[in-house]
Parts: structure tokens; C-alpha cells; sequence
């Protein structure tokens, strides 16, 4: 069995000659997915930070309307970079979503 590499944040880059072909299969195969609802995607970190100052139906929304309209370009355009740095700002979630429930406790919600 291949053992498993953990990943490092060294730059942000992915170095395909630093892979086996199914790594870099694999983390093709994610950017893609991701790309796809982009917007949905990078809601992670986003939405816990809004639900607290506006209704939970105009964020949900906002996300979803924004993500319908990214399905008619998602495949126009296409930015590598913009792709690997969506893969560490998802990684906020796990700032964000403790502050606003800190926030939400302190405000008795």
C-alpha cells in the first residue's frame, strides 16, 4: 500500500512532478468539483460570519443565486490560481464559525 503524503502549504503550489500520477489525478479531480459551485464553495467561511447580522433566507440565497449564475460561465473561464487558493480559504471555516458563534453567545441568540 502507497503511503500518504501530508500536505504542505508551502507556497500555496501544487508541484505535479511531486506526485504520482494518481495524486495528481486526484487533486485535478478536486479543483474541478470545486470549481463547478465555486461559489458555494467558498461559502464556508463566508456564511457564518453574515447569518449573524442578516436573515439566514437572503444569505442562503445570495449563495445560491450566485452559484447558479457561476454555471453559466464555470467552464468559460478558468483560473488555476484562483482554484488553489479557494482550497486554503475554505480553511478559514474553522476561524470563522467559532467567532460568530462566540459572537451569537455573547449577543444571547
Amino acid at each position: 500500500m502507497a503511503s500518504q503524503r501530508t500536505p504542505d502549504i508551502k507556497g500555496l503550489s501544487w508541484n505535479p512532478s511531486e506526485h504520482s500520477d494518481e495524486e495528481n489525478l486526484r487533486w485535478s479531480w478536486l479543483r474541478a468539483v470545486e470549481w463547478g459551485i465555486w461559489p458555494a464553495f467558498l461559502s464556508g467561511p463566508v456564511v457564518p460570519l453574515l447569518l449573524p447580522f442578516f436573515e439566514w433566507w437572503k444569505v442562503i440565497g445570495v449563495v445560491a443565486i450566485l452559484t447558479v449564475f457561476w454555471s453559466f460561465i464555470r467552464y468559460k473561464y478558468i483560473n488555476l490560481a484562483m482554484a488553489r487558493f479557494g482550497v486554503y480559504f475554505v480553511f478559514l471555516k474553522w476561524i470563522a464559525c467559532p467567532l460568530a458563534a462566540i459572537y451569537l453567545i455573547v449577543q444571547h441568540n
